[in-house]
């Protein structure tokens, strides 16, 4: 949708109210934060062709706005910090308030959802890699839905802050 959209074709997507900040996001991953949606209480997956109907009913007036408005800047979506600092570092009086405050900038930053993060140190990494035969810096999977470059190294790292 986002391709149509920048290459002036306007469109709108459905989405279930659930999936609404998962939609948001990958919109604005691509670009195009303001992205047209049609909100539905529920997906259409496994619902009776009558609630189908009603809920595409409901969102008509939306799809019509989507398709025949501008795509304006949501003004209410989540910013997300972008570094390019490859080690950040936190200083406190004593290691948990180290943690405190890595826990805290994460937030701040759009990057955690609010549960505790273990801070990834390159010792912790280090002995996360060792269970692999790859090299740390080798790409082992590319993470939509902006494209990121998952090496065995900023895999360890993920799997080291989530505990």
């Amino acid at each position: 949708m986002v391709e149509l959209e920048k290459r002036g074709i306007p469109t709108v997507s459905w989405t279930a109210e659930q999936f609404v900040g998962d939609a948001r996001r990958t919109a604005q991953t691509f670009g195009i934060p303001g992205l047209p949606l049609a909100v539905m209480s529920l997906p259409f997956t496994n619902q009776p062709v009558d609630s189908i109907r009603g809920m595409v009913d409901k969102a008509l007036a939306d799809v019509v706005a989507g398709l025949t408005g501008k795509v304006a800047e949501d003004p209410i979506h989540e910013e997300i910090t972008l570094l390019t600092d490859e080690t950040l570092t936190f200083d406190g009086d004593d290691l948990l308030e180290c943690v405190d405050r890595l826990n805290e900038r994460f937030l701040e930053y759009g990057w955690s959802d609010g549960f505790p993060l273990r801070a990834p140190t390159p010792e912790a990494v280090e002995r996360m890699c060792q269970g692999f035969s790859q090299s740390p810096d080798e790409v082992i999977v590319t993470l939509e839905p902006g494209f990121g470059i998952g090496t065995l190294h900023v895999i360890a790292a993920n799997a080291v802050m989530a505990g």
